[in-house]
């Protein structure tokens, strides 16, 4: 049984008390300030404050979590200042702008202030705090119609965001700006890992399940910048300070089992970071001669890091150590007392020039070259599930672990862009990229076995890792305009890379080449891609917007045993069609529609046998309307309607083998609006809005019906 529209009368009459506060606000002015089409509009003012309030009731049986996750919206009343906007001092020395706004459910409250002086000092404060939720289910179980849920609750987080500038015009072609943002996200939020293999059973075949992980922690960014410039015409220079420190404090919880009691399990991941980054850059552009233009450019970037943390297996999230742990399954692999640094250094120069020969040529090249060098080292103490098979018994082994590697790479890339505009209502344009990279990987992974036996330090893998890699770009295109409201755009390009790998002084107790990159020789991606769009105004009224795009990418990948293969193959089709409608300055109506055709094959997917069926081809079509009217019944009521629909349907239930995949989906959005113009400082609005989700791939887990009606109110002064 649903619920009423809406619980009681309540929402209408606070939505239609806006409107009569302000008839009764406005009552004085109200017989001589009404306008109509006879009458002159008068003059906008210029601070103002709008005030809103809403309603949302959801049908019984529904999922409010999703509907959270996809709008803020939750059961209830919703809100506040959506905008306060604030000027003085127009006519002094110093000019003060604030414009803010503060709302609720969904909760979001931002504040802007601008403080400026003669057009020479301005001084910018912008401050914002929002928060996003999500819904913490997992992947549906078909044969069970089950969710897994680590959270009953909307999973939200709460992120905030300071900024505070200050430019200074020092002289006519002089600038100089500093700043400073701070940067704060804490909260909950839903990842994905596989579980256990075997935890469910459908016709007597054995599955594996995706199950969530609650990811909870906070982020902090503190980052201050220094700009200075001058600009005189063409000719700019410039220099830039940047420093950015970033903590996080995170934790990563995953029920490893839900349908296994004896085997479940919680694996508790927690990591505190802190980054530090420094980087340098400058840039000059300067007239060459009358048809030359150049530009030079550099920058200089270090991080340097550190991370700390663990990983536990135990019978609850953050679960104490113990070695004897009853659930511990084979290969569960934890860590404790982690503790890892990280560098990064990196430079890179660029330089470009303009060259335009004439009015209808205009050549433009640059190259770039770009010195990447990391560091990383790790040590913590491995804890690791497996099997003595001398002894034939299942062991908890600990061990000290060290982890090493170093990386360098150079990357030289060079583009050539070409303009031709000698043909009537026609530009030409292609453009050429190269680049090239070459670098070595040194990795190292040493392990010493404390317990249950204390033996001596064994090296698990030495590799040193060559790498080069080669790209190429090519596009060409053409803009045609034939005559006033026809432009046709076509364009295509194509884009290939090689990836190729080698190894040297390769140690490992055994010759195993299966550590990624480890078991790929060579790797070949191609992109063909053509595109094309049309815009008509057959009528000064009516305006017509087609795009479309064919997209086809492959992957083949060579590795050190088996012959090539294509890894996979993916093919995209794109089309959007909008049409815009202005009959009458009173009558406005725009519509679009999409459509996404989108496949990604795998040679997987051909497998026979025990494989068959755990690797599919990937589709991920869908399509979408999108319709707004807005029509002026008089200088009093406007009437604003809306609607949005959107389609897919890519669900394939292989669940007999592994996961779902895909998903089939439906989500309307209707609204209606009116809004009333009372007089020259008084608008108020009140409108509804429908949102209804049906998707049959979750079970009917993540559907809803909802309603809102919200209204609000515009005051000028």
């Amino acid at each position: 049984m649903k619920k009423p529209l809406f619980r009681t009368d309540r929402p209408c009459r606070n939505v239609l008390g806006l409107i009569a506060i302000a008839s009764l606000m406005t009552s004085q002015s109200l017989a001589v300030q009404l306008y109509t089409s006879e009458t002159e509009e008068p003059e906008p003012l210029t601070s103002e404050i709008v005030v809103s309030y809403g309603d949302v009731s959801i049908d019984d049986d529904e999922s409010a979590l999703q509907l959270r996750d996809d709008t803020g919206l939750e059961d209830g009343e919703t809100g506040g200042i959506e905008r306060l906007y604030l000027q003085a001092g127009e006519d002094g020395d110093w000019r003060f702008y604030l414009d803010g706004r503060l709302l609720f459910d969904p909760d979001d409250f931002a504040i802007r202030l601008e403080i400026n002086r003669d057009e020479s000092i301005f001084i910018d404060l912008d401050f914002y705090s929002w928060k996003e939720y999500e819904f913490g289910s997992g992947v549906l179980y078909p044969p069970r119609n089950t969710f897994a849920v680590l959270s009953s609750e909307a999973l939200e987080k709460e992120i905030n965001k300071l900024k505070l500038t200050l430019r200074m015009h020092t002289s006519d072609t002089g600038r100089i700006q500093l700043s400073y943002t701070f940067f704060e996200r804490k909260g909950s939020s839903l990842s994905t890992r596989f579980g256990d293999d075997f935890q469910y059973q459908a016709t007597g075949i054995r599955s594996r399940n995706i199950i969530p992980a609650l990811i909870d922690g906070s982020e902090t960014v503190h980052t201050v910048d220094a700009k200075v410039s001058r600009e005189d015409g063409i000719d700019r220079t410039g220099m830039r300070l940047h420093y950015q420190r970033r903590t996080v404090d995170r934790s990563r919880v995953t029920e490893r089992a839900a349908q296994q009691a004896s085997a479940n399990r919680f694996s508790t991941q927690s990591e505190e970071s802190t980054d530090d980054l420094f980087s340098v850059s400058g840039y000059n552009r300067t007239e060459l001669s009358d048809t030359m233009m150049g530009s030079l450019g550099f920058s200089y970037t270090r991080l340097d890091g550190e991370i700390t943390g663990s990983r536990i297996f135990g019978a609850a999230p953050e679960a104490s150590y113990d070695i004897d742990f009853p659930a511990l399954q084979l290969e569960d692999r934890g860590f404790l007392d982690l503790d890892s640094s990280r560098k990064l250094q990196q430079y890179l120069f660029n330089a470009n020039l303009v060259y335009t020969p004439s009015e209808t040529v205009r050549w433009i090249t640059g190259l770039r070259l770009e010195r990447l060098a990391t560091e990383l080292f790790s040590s913590y103490l491995d804890t690791y599930s497996t099997v003595d098979w001398q002894a034939r018994a299942f062991q908890v082994e600990e061990a000290a672990t060290t982890v090493e590697s170093e990386k360098t790479a150079i990357d030289f890339s060079a583009f050539l862009e070409g303009r031709y505009t000698g043909f009537e209502h026609i530009l030409l344009y292609s453009r050429v990229e190269l680049a090239s990279q070459d670098g070595d990987l040194d990795e190292a992974w040493n392990r010493q076995e404390l317990t249950p036996d204390s033996g001596s330090p064994v090296n698990l893998l030495g590799r040193m890792t060559s790498f080069d890699r080669q790209m190429a770009f090519w596009e060409v295109g053409m803009n045609y305009y034939p005559k006033a409201g026809l432009r046709l755009s076509l364009e295509g390009y194509l884009k290939l890379r090689e990836n190729g790998y080698g190894w040297a002084g390769i140690t490992q107790p055994v010759a195993d080449y299966t550590l990624y990159p480890g078991y790929i020789d060579e790797q070949s991606l191609e992109t063909k891609d053509v595109n094309a769009r049309i815009y008509f105004r057959p009528f000064s009224s009516l305006k017509s917007v087609t795009r479309i795009d064919v997209q086809q990418t492959t992957i083949e990948s060579q590795d050190r045993v088996n012959a090539a293969i294509d890894s996979s193959e993916r093919e995209r089709l794109v089309f959007n069609q909008s049409l815009t409608w202005t009959p009458h300055t009173r009558f406005f109506l725009s519509a679009s529609y999409s459509y996404v055709e989108d496949l990604t094959e795998s040679g997987a997917a051909e497998l026979e046998g025990t494989f068959s069926g755990i690797v599919v081809n990937l589709p991920n079509d869908y399509w979408q309307v999108d319709c707004n009217l807005y029509y002026v019944l008089s200088k009093l009521i406007d009437i604003q309607l809306g609607y949005q629909y959107t389609e897919m349907s890519n669900y394939m239930d292989i669940s007999a083998k592994t996961v779902p995949v895909g998903s089939d989906l439906e989500q309307h959005h209707g609204s209606a609006q009116l809004v009333f113009h009372i007089n020259d400082f008084t608008r108020a609005r009140i409108g509804y809005n429908y949102y209804k989700r049906d998707e049959p791939s979750s079970g009917e887990f993540r559907n809803y019906t909802a309603h809102l009606v919200q209204g609000s109110l515009q005051l000028k002064f």
